[in-house]
């Protein structure tokens, strides 16, 4: 039977279950304790504890009758009629909620009455029991005796008891009390439970589960508020347990990466799991990016509770995806960019090769018999040829500065003559046009400076090249001067041109690799865009930058800035001084004889007979007995019978190289000098000869001054300074970039020819040069790139070494192109190089030379 009972009534109590657990736990809490207010203020009105306001009200109304009628008793029993009559009527007019007062006789006539009480008394108001009349809350009679007779009755009309709004006091003070209640236990509720650690209730071992775990784990809430939350979450937010609990989640400023809801918040309103939303913040300045999931936590019957949020920090993946997403939007850019070069210059490389398979099949075939006509085609094929070297040229300057940075050699050099050797080089092309080309200085410049020669004359000639390019009238106007910079003095080199010019579009493009002003440029004027993306990137290794200024139809300004060190001490010169310095020294070069060496042995060993018979002569002329060998092993055999004082070691050598021979000497114990002679001048490359045992490195093309100074210092100064003839005390290797015009006239030896021993070494280089040229050929024909290396590496010594500088830098690139199978590079290498051997012209050994000694 209790069974039962209890059954249906939990049945009948389910609805009201279901609706109470709906409502917040808070809510819940607070309506009860306010409950508990309202009962007890009731009981407190049961009880009387507190006075009833309508009692006291009608407990004084009743006193005030029986002492009024008391007073008119006493009045009528001395027969004051009109005493009496004032009295009530002054009571009347004084107490508001008296309306009317009468004395009513038995047979119901008013004896007296005030406040017209005839009109306001009802009778029908009044309530009687028992034959007695009683008095209501509006209306109250009381008898008046005369001697102890009952004489008349007092009859006193009220007004109606009115409590405030109309409603009554206690029932006002439940209105107000309630909810005030219920503001007040639900602030004080929401601070406790903000105080409230609920971590304190979880067991040690959950605790431990919780703390190791790997990722933010935070418990909250209906309303969001953190319950709980573990230390990674705390970690990654920077924020402590306190900070945390009773937080709402929502209001630390989150950032929902797909603008969607808060995780949570769409978890309690859709009451299902959510999983893998991206959510940002910021912490202590840095984006942090989390990985969410959130899960509802339900009660045994189903309702949710709160919510169980995760957070993975995955800043680093993102962050990661992001560069990924730059980089791949860089190299689609890079990509598009070179595509849409390869696009503009298809006609330019296509019109060269057009003329040059095309003539050249026309000879071939000997379609053209007239010689000049044939004369004609060679030319064009010639020109078309260097072209397409031009071509090649700029697109490898880039590729190696792209692959291995700018590497500068800095040391003193003479801007004046930099300049100078532009303006010359760059003269013939200006003229061809019809143009003027010169310089000027503005104020004083220093005499020298301390830069990369090699790059600032590449730079100047880009821009000076390009700037003749584009101009078809007026003229180019190369000015240089001395000004502040941030760290130090610097220089300025403005070209200033009066070509074509550019807009504002255009010189946003110019700097970019493989982008002219726009494609007309390539198609009017050739070129591959590729000059001042180099130049600027040596501007900017060297210091500085530069700069452009530019109006169309106005011609363009730009200008270069490099640091050129200090310039303490240095003399500052005028134009026309910097002129005079520069031939002075080019007239004490051609008389400067070449130095002494204190007499001793000197082991030259070299392959290349040409090299040999250089430093043959310029080591006996400086004072030096002089032997040779060919190659390393021979060395070793000659350095075993005969102390020298001085090796001169070539590094590349068949049989056995330089870097065998000198760890096989350092073995055996041998201590002489030993001098590294290689093309290659890379720091890798000084590093290698010094860590075989070599004393000191010379770069070929051999400068003869730093050759005798390093003897000297080697070895000691001879007693006397001896005249032995002409030679350029300005390096052989003249390290400007190579020549982009094919050589307008005969290319002479920059030794002093005037000595026969000089003759003999130029005059033997020059008539083996065919041979040189055509070992060359026939190895890129058949293949053996190891071949083309092998002579490539050699001329590029030899040339440089016997005064032919123009050899340098093609050969360079054609051992480079050899050692990396570049067909397209060997090619324009070798043409290059032919071109220049064409142009080469040996010694006129009828003239007999004058030789002092």
């Amino acid at each position: 039977m209790f069974r039962t009972l209890k059954t249906v009534v939990y049945t009948l109590l389910r609805p009201f279950r279901w609706v109470a657990s709906r409502v917040p736990t808070r809510v819940r809490i607070v309506a009860a304790l306010v409950a508990m207010v309202v009962v007890s203020f009731i009981g407190t009105l049961t009880l009387q504890v507190f006075p009833n306001p309508y009692v006291t009200t009608m407990e004084g109304r009743a006193s005030f009758t029986e002492s009024l009628a008391m007073s008119a008793t006493t009045l009528i029993s001395s027969g004051n009629r009109e005493g009496l009559m004032a009295l009530l009527e002054g009571i009347v007019r004084r107490q508001p909620d008296i309306i009317s007062i009468g004395l009513r006789k038995p047979n119901g006539s008013l004896h007296v009455e005030a406040g017209e009480h005839s009109r306001h008394w009802n009778s029908n108001l009044l309530e009687r029991k028992n034959g007695q009349v009683l008095s209501t809350d509006r209306q109250m009679v009381l008898p008046v005796y005369q001697r102890a007779d009952k004489w008349a009755e007092l009859e006193i009309a009220f007004e109606p008891y009115k409590p405030f709004l109309g409603i009554e006091p206690w029932k006002l003070v439940l209105i107000f009390v309630a909810p005030a209640c219920f503001v007040q236990f639900y602030l004080f509720l929401g601070m406790i439970l903000k105080q409230l650690d609920a971590s304190g209730a979880v067991p040690t071992h959950v605790r431990d589960v919780l703390d190791n775990l790997g990722v933010g784990l935070v418990l909250l809430d209906l309303e969001y508020r953190v319950l709980l939350a573990n230390p990674v979450i705390q970690n990654d937010l920077k924020m402590s347990q306190r900070q945390l609990l009773g937080q709402s989640a929502s209001d630390l400023n989150w950032i929902a990466e797909d603008d969607t809801a808060l995780p949570w918040t769409e978890t309690l309103r859709r009451g299902a799991a959510l999983s893998n939303r991206l959510l940002g913040i910021e912490v202590e300045g840095k984006h942090c990016i989390f990985s969410v999931n959130s899960t509802p936590i339900q009660t045994s019957e189903g309702t949710c509770q709160g919510v169980m949020v995760t957070f993975k920090d995955i800043t680093t993946l993102e962050d990661h995806k992001r560069e990924l997403a730059i980089a791949k939007d860089a190299a689609e850019l890079a990509n598009e960019t070179k595509s849409q070069f390869l696009a503009n210059m298809s006609h330019e490389i296509r019109t060269p090769m057009n003329a040059i398979v095309g003539f050249t099949d026309v000879l071939r075939r000997g379609l053209e018999q007239d010689p000049d006509r044939q004369l004609e085609y060679l030319d064009t094929i010639y020109s078309s040829g260097n072209h397409l070297v031009e071509l090649i040229n700029d697109v490898l300057d880039l590729s190696k500065i792209e692959s291995a940075g700018v590497q500068l050699e800095i040391r003193e050099c003479s801007p004046f003559q930099i300049v100078n050797e532009v303006i010359t080089v760059l003269t013939g092309k200006a003229n061809d046009q019809g143009i003027q080309l010169s310089s000027n200085v503005t104020g004083g410049i220093p005499e020298t400076i301390q830069t990369d020669p090699t790059r600032l004359r590449q730079i100047l000639i880009n821009l000076v090249g390009n700037a003749v390019k584009f101009t078809e009238s007026g003229g180019v106007r190369v000015s240089f001067v001395v000004v502040d910079g941030p760290t130090g003095p610097r220089m300025r080199f403005d070209v200033i041109d009066t070509g074509i010019g550019m807009d504002d579009q255009q010189l946003k493009r110019i700097f970019s690799p493989f982008v002219q002003a726009d494609s007309s440029v390539t198609r009017r004027f050739g070129g591959t865009g590729l000059g001042l993306s180099i130049s600027k990137k040596f501007a900017e290794a060297m210091g500085g930058g530069i700069t452009v200024v530019s109006s169309p139809g106005e011609g363009s300004i730009f200008s270069v800035l490099i640091d050129v060190g200090s310039l303490e001490g240095v003399r500052m010169v005028s134009g026309e001084e910097a002129a005079a310095v520069l031939r002075s020294r080019q007239r004490a070069a051609a008389d400067q004889g070449i130095a002494s060496v204190r007499a001793g042995k000197i082991l030259i060993v070299d392959d290349t007979p040409a090299n040999v018979q250089l430093l043959k002569v310029v080591c006996s002329k400086a004072g030096m007995t002089v032997e040779t060998a060919e190659n390393g092993q021979i060395a070793i055999d000659m350095a075993a019978e005969t102390l020298y004082d001085v090796i001169l070691m070539d590094m590349q050598m068949p049989v056995m190289d330089g870097y065998s021979a000198t760890t096989e000497l350092r073995k055996r114990g041998v201590e002489t000098p030993i001098v590294a002679l290689t093309g290659n001048a890379l720091e890798e490359d000084r590093r290698r000869c010094f860590d075989v045992g070599c004393s000191a490195f010379l770069a070929k093309p051999v400068n003869i001054d730093n050759l005798i100074k390093l003897l000297q210092e080697l070895h000691g100064v001879g007693d006397a300074k001896q005249r032995t003839g002409k030679s350029s005390s300005q390096p052989i290797a003249v390290a400007a970039s190579p020549a982009k015009e094919p050589p307008s006239g005969r290319i002479r030896s920059s030794l002093p020819m005037d000595l026969p021993e000089f003759q003999q070494v130029v005059a033997q280089f020059v008539d083996g040069l065919d041979h040189c040229v055509g070992e060359l050929q026939q190895a890129i024909q058949t293949g053996d790139y190891d071949a083309v290396a092998r002579h490539a590496h050699a001329l590029k010594g030899t040339g440089g070494t016997v005064g032919f500088p123009q050899f340098t830098e093609p050969s360079r690139q054609l051992e480079e192109a050899a050692k990396h199978g570049d067909e397209a590079l060997l090619l324009a290498s070798i043409e290059e190089i032919r071109q220049i051997a064409q142009a080469v012209e040996g010694p006129d050994l009828s003239k007999p030379a004058t030789s002092t000694t």
